[in-house]
C-alpha cells in the first residue's frame, strides 16, 4: 500500500517541479517599451522660449509663434542657413513674396512681434553659425503697443546681447522703424530710431538700415499713400528695395 501511494504521489510531485516560475513584469518585453515611451513622453521637449527680463514689460508674449507654421516649422528645419531673419510683420510679409528669400536665407519673422517676442524665440532657430543676422523692424511693434521708450531700449539691448551671445561670429544688421501712414508712429519713431541706433552701431560687427530714404521722405512724414499696402505695412516695391540696401550698404549675403 505504501508503494502504491508513493507511485501516485510522484507523478503530482514531478509535474509541479515542472512548472517555470512566474514571470515578473520587468522580464515581460512588452513592459519595458511602454515604460520607454511613458519615460519619453514625460520629459521636457525642446525649450520653446528664451528666458528674459523683458517679458517683464513685453507680457504678453505673441501667440502666434507657438502655431505649427512659426515655432513648429522653424524648430523642426536643422538646414545650415548663411543668413537668419527675425522681426515682425515687416519681414514676415516681404518673405512671401516670390523671389525675396533664397535657398541660403531663412525668415523667422512672424507679425504682431515685440523686440521681446524676437528675443524669446531665438530658440527655434537651429543654424549654429549664420554670417549675418538680420533684424527687421527696430520695435515697430513696441511702438504700437505703447511700451515706453525705456522699456523698448531695454528689449532692443537684451536682443542684442542675446544674439551676440549666440552668434557671435555673425554681422547683425538692423531695419529700423520706417516711415508709415500713422502720424504717432510717425514722431515716436524719430525718437527711438536714434537712440536704438546708437546701441547697434556702438557694437561689433554690426549694420544700421534707415528706411526713410527708400519712402523719399524725412524726419516724421507720412510714407507715400502709393507705397502702402495699408497704414502700417510697405509693400512689395518697397520690400525688395529693403532687400537692397541690405545687400549693398550692410553686405547682407541672400544666396
Amino acid at each position: 500500500m505504501a508503494v502504491l501511494l508513493v507511485g501516485l504521489l510522484l507523478p503530482g510531485i514531478t509535474h509541479c517541479q515542472a512548472k517555470s516560475e512566474p514571470q515578473t513584469p520587468l522580464a515581460n518585453p512588452d513592459v519595458w517599451t511602454m515604460g520607454a515611451v511613458l519615460y519619453l513622453a514625460s520629459q521636457p521637449g525642446p525649450v520653446q522660449y528664451l528666458a528674459s527680463d523683458c517679458t517683464q514689460w513685453s507680457e504678453p508674449l505673441n501667440p502666434a509663434y507657438e502655431k505649427d507654421s512659426n515655432w513648429g516649422s522653424f524648430s523642426t528645419d536643422h538646414k545650415q542657413y548663411t543668413t537668419i531673419i527675425i522681426g515682425d510683420s515687416t519681414m514676415d510679409y516681404s518673405d512671401n513674396y516670390s523671389g525675396f528669400l533664397t535657398p541660403g536665407v531663412q525668415s523667422v519673422a512672424i507679425g504682431g512681434n515685440t523686440l521681446c517676442d524676437m528675443l524669446t524665440q531665438i530658440p527655434a532657430i537651429n543654424t549654429q553659425s549664420p554670417q549675418h543676422v538680420v533684424v527687421s523692424s527696430a520695435g515697430g511693434n513696441d511702438i504700437l503697443r505703447g511700451i515706453s521708450r525705456t522699456n523698448m531700449y531695454s528689449s532692443a539691448s537684451l536682443l542684442m546681447d542675446a544674439l551676440r551671445n549666440r552668434f557671435p561670429n555673425a554681422q547683425i544688421t538692423v531695419v529700423d522703424v520706417h516711415p508709415t501712414l500713422l502720424s504717432s508712429l510717425n514722431s515716436e519713431k524719430e525718437v527711438t530710431n536714434p537712440d536704438i541706433k546708437s546701441d547697434v552701431l556702438g557694437r561689433s560687427n554690426t549694420c544700421w538700415i534707415e528706411t526713410a530714404p527708400i519712402f523719399g521722405v524725412t524726419g516724421s512724414d507720412p510714407a507715400p499713400a502709393n507705397l502702402m499696402l495699408d497704414n502700417i505695412h510697405y509693400n512689395s516695391t518697397v520690400s525688395f528695395q529693403i532687400k537692397d540696401a541690405l545687400i549693398n550698404d550692410c553686405g547682407v549675403a541672400f544666396p
